[in-house]
């Protein structure tokens, strides 16, 4: 039986990989596929254990709002939704703004696995005609929470949607 937590280090990984030489079988990958192994494996483990964490959402600006106004800019505001979850921001909605800077936090508590896409709307503010939406983006977080890619980024990027 093979110990996976050798391929765990570099160590581990250069000391099997030149074993396997020695044994004239270097050719095969075997070990990139114990390494894709030990990986679903991990995400199995991760499946298996239910995790809760903070989600932070940061708007930081709009920009070129579609107008939903006639004869006049959206008066755009924020509502943003991760499950039974709601906040929005209509009393600072920003008249005539096709530009707006928003720069909001939204925290939510959120569990994984199992947490909904997490909904980021921009909305145009109608005191008389109810509003309308202007543009809505949905981010898939368990997608992002089970990607070592992802994890990875120390300083994770700003996305423009």
């Amino acid at each position: 039986m093979l110990n996976l937590d050798l391929i765990q280090s570099s160590e581990g990984r250069v000391s099997f990989r030149n074993k396997m030489l020695s044994m004239g079988i270097g050719h095969l990958n075997v070990l990139k596929r114990l390494m894709n192994v030990e990986a679903e494996n991990f995400i199995k483990r991760q499946l298996s254990i239910k995790q809760g964490c903070y989600i932070n959402c940061y708007v930081l600006t709009g920009r070129n709002l579609a107008s939903r106004d006639i004869g006049s800019e959206s008066d755009p505001y924020l509502k943003i939704k991760l499950g039974s979850k709601k906040t929005n921001t209509r009393k600072e909605y920003q008249d005539d703004e096709p530009n707006p800077d928003f720069y909001k936090k939204f925290m939510f508590d959120a569990s994984f696995p199992g947490s909904p896409a997490l909904r980021v709307a921009a909305m145009d503010y109608d005191e008389l005609f109810g509003d309308d939406l202007i543009g809505d983006t949905l981010i898939d977080l368990e997608d992002r929470f089970y990607s070592h890619h992802w994890q990875s980024w120390p300083q994770k990027p700003i996305e423009t949607r």
